[in-house]
């Protein structure tokens, strides 16, 4: 259930994409230092702010 500090904890779908049968919450701010690496995280949309300064290895293999 929401509480009444607005989306705190990104229970709310705050992004919908009719057209593609989309919608999603932006992140919670209970996780937002650690949203990227948190794992709730995956069941949000980050924001430029929640991702800003994170640093991602991205290890590409050939099958």
């Amino acid at each position: 259930m929401p509480d009444d500090e607005g989306n705190r904890n990104g229970e709310i779908d705050d992004v919908i994409i009719e057209e593609h049968d989309f919608s999603m919450p932006w992140n919670g701010r209970a996780i937002s230092t650690t949203w990227a690496v948190h794992p709730d995280g995956i069941d949000q949309i980050g924001c430029i702010h929640t991702s800003q300064g994170l640093e991602f290895d991205i290890q590409l293999t050939n099958s």
